[in-house]
C-alpha cells in the first residue's frame, strides 16, 4: 500500500460525512445521517446561487433545490453548507470543523482582501 499523507487520509475518510445531511428530530436530537446523491454534486459557496430545503412527508425525506438568482451559462451551481450570515472567520471555522476544508469562494476572497486592506 502506498504511503498517504494526512490530507489525503482525511479526504477519503470524511468524504461520506461531508456529503451527508443530518436527520434531526423536532427537539434537535441527531438520529443519523442520510446521503442525497444529487445534493453531493453541489459544492459550497458563502454566496450560493442554489437554495435548498428539506421536506418530510411521513417517513419520506427529500431535498428540494431552486435557483436563488439568475445563473449564468457555465457558472457552477453551489449551495451553502452552513450559516452565511456569520463572519468569515466563523464560516471558515465551521467548514473546517464539519467539512474538513477552508472556503476559498469569491465572497471569502473579497472579505479577506477587505480585511487585509483595512489592517494596513
Amino acid at each position: 500500500i502506498p504511503s498517504i499523507d494526512n490530507t489525503l487520509f482525511r479526504r477519503i475518510a470524511f468524504s461520506e460525512i461531508a456529503n451527508s445531511f443530518g436527520i434531526w428530530d423536532p427537539s434537535f436530537e441527531l438520529f443519523g445521517y442520510v446521503v442525497y446523491p444529487r445534493a453531493s454534486f453541489f459544492n459550497h459557496s458563502c454566496r450560493p446561487n442554489i437554495d435548498k430545503k428539506r421536506r418530510q412527508s411521513g417517513k419520506l425525506r427529500q431535498m428540494e433545490y431552486w435557483s436563488a438568482r439568475t445563473i449564468e451559462a457555465g457558472e457552477e451551481c453551489c449551495i451553502s453548507y452552513g450559516d452565511i450570515l456569520v463572519s468569515r472567520k466563523e464560516r471558515q471555522d465551521k467548514l473546517e470543523e464539519g467539512f474538513f476544508f477552508r472556503c476559498s469562494c469569491v465572497r471569502c476572497q473579497e472579505e479577506e482582501a477587505a480585511e487585509q486592506e483595512a489592517s494596513k
